[in-house]
């Protein structure tokens, strides 16, 4: 369990931050939601990538789709093979979703050591250019985009 000392719990929220709060809970369960309706036969006919539609190549997030599609099968394998970023992204909409929820039901902004992770410069630049990396070694082929 973690200890909410004073300096976490610095300020109650405001109703701004209250409507941005659920605005993000919405941008991040509506991926989740959506590959668990697709593998349960729900197809939804407008999801498309634009970037590879126009120009037939392959853009950074492509495989995306499928990697949380077989995360939602409980296939974490193929979520990997699909994309490398798929896994980390699905588990940090739902990281994202449960720190979230806490802020609101004890109705302050919590800085917990994660939060200060994403605040810093270098991991940010750390993990663009590993996410960039993985792309170039996607379009160079040395990586092979499997099943897309």
């Amino acid at each position: 369990m973690v200890k909410l000392t004073k300096e976490k719990l610095e300020i109650r929220l405001s109703k701004k931050s209250r409507i941005l709060r659920y605005g993000i809970i919405g941008l991040c369960t509506t991926p989740l939601i959506s590959s668990w309706l697709y593998i349960n036969g729900y197809r939804f006919s407008f999801i498309f990538c634009p970037v590879r539609h126009w120009t037939g190549v392959i853009c950074p997030s492509c495989g995306m789709t499928r990697s949380f599609m077989a995360i939602a099968r409980g296939k974490w394998h193929h979520a990997i093979d699909y994309h490398l970023f798929g896994p980390l992204l699905f588990m940090g909409f739902g990281l994202t979703i449960v720190h979230i929820i806490w802020e609101l039901s004890i109705d302050h902004n919590l800085q917990l050591f994660y939060i200060r992770w994403l605040k810093r410069r270098d991991f940010q630049l750390a993990l663009l250019t590993s996410f960039l990396g993985y792309y170039l070694l996607r379009l160079t082929q040395l990586i092979p985009s499997h099943h897309i």
